[in-house]
């Protein structure tokens, strides 16, 4: 076994050291792989795992290569406890496997391995390590309520957050195929509870001489109102009513009063000084409408335009965040810094 312990003294709360010779970088650092620790829950009450008994809290891993992986030799380890994989264990290519920490006394099946720890509802740190002893994964979590699932976003990308619906064994971008309340699947939670305080504050769809970190593409720009750091993760922009084909705004975050520019091009550039996101939405001189909403369908925001605007105007909100006069058409648009 492979000892695990919590690094004291202050140096780093909550990270672990591995006193083995084989116990990989000296630094403790992250070995790159294709396995991640996609999904956990620690409240677990009403979603349910296949070939579970009871609710289990639950540990979701991503197999992001193209060929299956083997689980021979990886261990994974709570701040309790660590324990090695059932012998057999895989993971198909771009696939998932769901495990069980649930202080199981036996290692489970290779379909359903089980481990001897519980997740903390209050937080704590959940290691993934390969054969060899090094660290391939870490992910750090604080209070989780009941339900309540934390993961990556895109799914086996991003940085772990709240997630806005539980997903075992399948992306975090699918809210399942609607089996009923209580089975685990299909039941949206919403990750506001209430409008959240993002605005979209401005768009320019024709745009031939602002340059958005290198290049002239159609943006939209989100700004918080509020005095706190806004996680996005589980809401979704779209330009349609519908939200046919609307785009995830992943791990994405705003700073208080701050703004967050979406390159709309489809592709958009990948750097630049200005924060930004490449959702993948893509709008078009015929579009009406930008629409922010969530997972669940709520529409939270709505900014109309007009596909008659002249090419090289914006239309966004004076002063910033406030909709009570609706959008106006903005002669100098003005991506990422206050409108004027």
């Amino acid at each position: 076994m492979v000892a695990l312990g919590v690094v004291g003294g202050g140096a780093c709360e909550g990270c672990f050291y591995f006193p083995g010779p084989d116990a990989g970088p000296a630094d403790g650092g992250i070995v790159e792989s294709a396995v991640v620790i996609n999904e956990l829950m620690a409240a677990n009450q009403n979603v349910v795992i296949p070939g579970a008994f009871e609710d289990p809290d639950w540990i979701e891993l991503k197999n992001r290569g193209d060929v299956a992986l083997s689980l021979d030799g990886y261990r994974l380890a709570d701040s309790s406890n660590d324990a090695p994989f059932v012998a057999g264990a895989t993971i198909a290519p771009g696939g998932w496997l769901v495990v069980l920490a649930n202080d199981a006394l036996d290692s489970g099946t290779p379909a359903l391995p089980t481990f001897p720890f519980k997740l903390s509802a209050t937080g704590e740190t959940v290691s993934l390590l390969d054969p060899s002893g090094a660290l391939v994964d870490e992910v750090n979590f604080g209070v989780l309520g009941v339900d309540q699932s934390f993961g990556r976003l895109p799914d086996g990308e991003g940085a772990p957050a709240l997630l806005p619906f539980p997903s075992p064994g399948r992306s975090n971008e699918d809210a399942g195929e609607g089996e009923g309340e209580g089975e685990g699947e299909g039941e949206c939670v919403p990750p506001f509870a209430s409008a959240p305080p993002i605005v979209i504050n401005e768009v320019e769809v024709a745009n031939s001489t602002t340059l958005v970190d290198g290049e002239y593409a159609p943006w939209i720009e989100l700004y918080n109102t509020s005095d706190a750091v806004v996680q996005l993760a589980g809401l979704v922009l779209a330009d349609n009513a519908a939200l046919e084909g609307a785009s995830s705004l992943g791990a994405a975050a705003i700073e208080p009063y701050g703004f967050l520019l979406i390159v709309a091009d489809g592709d958009g550039p990948t750097g630049g000084a200005v924060p930004h996101t490449t959702p993948g939405l893509q709008l078009s001189g015929a579009d009406s409408v930008v629409v922010l909403a969530d997972r669940c369908d709520t529409t939270w925001r709505t900014l109309v335009l007009d596909p008659g605007t002249a090419a090289d105007t914006a239309w966004g909100l004076l002063p910033d965040g406030d909709e009570s006069d609706g959008p106006q058409a903005l002669a100098t648009p003005t991506p990422g810094v206050a409108n004027q």
